[in-house]
């Protein structure tokens, strides 16, 4: 039977929350959720995992806006459509908007996607307690993301965290022995998460990224997990190679970030609607 959409979105808000806390730099819980603060440019720089089991009042709105208003930075939170009504009416309110969006797509791992070789291509273990390891992945991150752009002080240490990370498995893409690109996998509660996923760019266009996202699928399935996600930009190469390799859209995951900040409603308003279907 096919994962059901709703149990896939609040799982994987319940890891982003739980990724926050463990990878952020400066975090704090909040409701079912935690929400993380961290230098420009890095990714750990909003909240996630709220109104994942049940309403949300004002009183925790007004906790996030002040969490990132005292560190001077702008409120951000990540959402998916199946968390509770309440959750989006008072972001709403308060004059939170949609940012970025993501398509996030699924493999069930009952029919694999056939293998795509790739003569000399080789996939290599990091070992996150090995300096090297760590620094030859946030190099080829930076390679494979940034190119020859500037990067952000806060990618950097970020980036070091995940390598250090041990419930992440992360593989360097080599080519004939040379790093031309990096990635991973996340096990959280029966899911995998494929994520960091990057080819350099001297190196594209010869199915590189196609053979890790089938090989980190098998990897998955291997580790006797029940699907594997992966999230995009939609119309972007990443989502145009998982669809390829047999994931199916599952649902958007959206970034909202303060625009508009208003005063709090009174302690009375309270328009709760249900959990959704």
């Amino acid at each position: 039977m096919a994962p059901d959409p709703r149990e896939v979105a609040l799982r994987d808000a319940r890891r982003l929350a739980v990724v926050l806390s463990e990878l952020g730099h400066d975090v704090a819980r909040i409701g079912s959720g935690w929400m993380a603060s961290d230098l420009p440019g890095s990714w750990a720089d909003h909240a996630s995992g709220l109104g994942v089991d049940g309403p949300v009042d004002e009183e925790t709105i007004d906790r996030l806006v002040a969490f990132y208003g005292e560190r001077g930075r702008t409120p951000k939170i990540q959402v998916t459509p199946y968390q509770h009504p309440s959750l989006f009416e008072r972001l709403g309110a308060r004059g939170f908007s949609v940012d970025e969006l993501d398509s996030m797509l699924l493999h069930d791992l009952e029919r694999m996607p056939d293998p795509i070789v790739v003569p000399g291509l080789a996939f290599r273990s990091i070992d996150p307690e090995n300096e090297e390891d760590v620094a030859l992945f946030r190099d080829s991150q930076v390679a494979g993301f940034f190119d020859a752009e500037p990067v952000p002080a806060g990618y950097l240490p970020i980036t070091e965290r995940v390598a250090r990370s041990i419930r992440c498995r992360l593989w360097l893409l080599e080519l004939d022995g040379v790093v031309v690109g990096s990635g991973g996998l996340e096990p959280f509660e029966g899911s995998a998460v494929l994520i960091c996923g990057c080819v350099h760019p001297e190196a594209r266009r010869r199915g590189i990224q196609s053979a890790f996202i089938r090989y980190r699928v098998e990897q998955a399935r291997a580790a006797g997990l029940d699907y594997a996600i992966i999230g995009s930009e939609p119309g972007a190469g990443t989502e145009r190679n998982a669809l390829r390799a047999g994931f199916v859209p599952m649902y958007t995951q959206f970034s909202l970030q303060l625009q508009r900040p208003r005063e709090a409603p009174s302690s009375g308003a309270d328009s709760r609607k249900g959990d959704t279907p």
